[in-house]
């Protein structure tokens, strides 16, 4: 099965982990730009909109990549979904951000990465669905690896409804990228797939840290291998 168009494929490992809120586009931009702000406290930072038509297009406009994230993507979606993506070289989401718009903004958002590959790290997955109901936040985590050969799993939570059971049975839980795709799209959302985006007003809402501290350093485009 191909979980992915040609377009992630070929900027490959940057997609590994592109983040979900379940929020219409202004609601998550403003929420995400609070959190930022909260976040880095004085240091200043910019936002606004960047014109880009593709997913293509908004990969290829990172300047450089950082250890931890400093500019932040916020893309539409035809969905009730939001995507949030960064500059990070880790290519490992921002489950700290997930967390807050849940707890602070009860937005509900999922926070996962998942490779087959040995990349940026071993080959496999995490999934972390986050919801805020009455009761305070709840979580639904899911982590499976390859170390020294073999599949390493754990679980926190309860199991969600559009969770595979018989994932969940197997001896070892193996949630590779056909998996973790079909799980996603069981919640809503395609976010390999260049048609689950909305880029019909051609722009996406751009955070950035400007001056983050000296410990964060970068790496250029050409420091990255790309490609799946």
């Amino acid at each position: 099965m191909v979980t992915k168009d040609a377009i992630f494929e070929k900027h490959w490992p940057l997609p590994r982990s592109i983040d979900l809120v379940e929020a219409p586009f202004e609601l998550a931009y403003e929420a995400v730009r609070n959190q930022i702000t909260h976040f880095v406290g004085n240091e200043p930072i910019e936002h606004g909109w960047q014109e880009v038509g593709s997913m293509g297009e908004v990969f290829e406009s990172v300047d450089y990549f950082t250890s931890v994230p400093t500019i932040y993507y916020i893309i539409p979606t035809k969905t009730p979904w939001t995507a949030i993506w960064n500059n990070s070289f880790e290519f490992d989401g921002h489950s700290e951000l997930c967390w807050n718009l849940t707890a602070l903004h009860t937005l509900t958002t999922i926070a996962w990465a998942s490779s087959d590959t040995a990349d940026v790290f071993q080959a496999g997955s995490h999934f972390t669905h986050r919801s805020k109901p009455e009761n305070g936040v709840v979580i639904r985590s899911l982590h499976c690896s390859v170390q020294d050969g073999r599949w390493h799993s754990y679980q926190q939570g309860e199991p969600i409804p559009e969770e595979d059971q018989s994932l969940l049975a197997a001896d070892e839980l193996r949630l590779n990228e056909e998996a973790m795709m079909s799980f996603l799209e069981r919640l809503g959302a395609r976010p390999w797939r260049e048609d689950f985006y909305d880029f019909s007003e051609g722009r996406i809402y751009r955070v950035e840290r400007t001056q983050p501290p000296a410990s964060v350093f970068k790496r250029g485009p050409g420091e990255i291998r790309f490609g799946g």
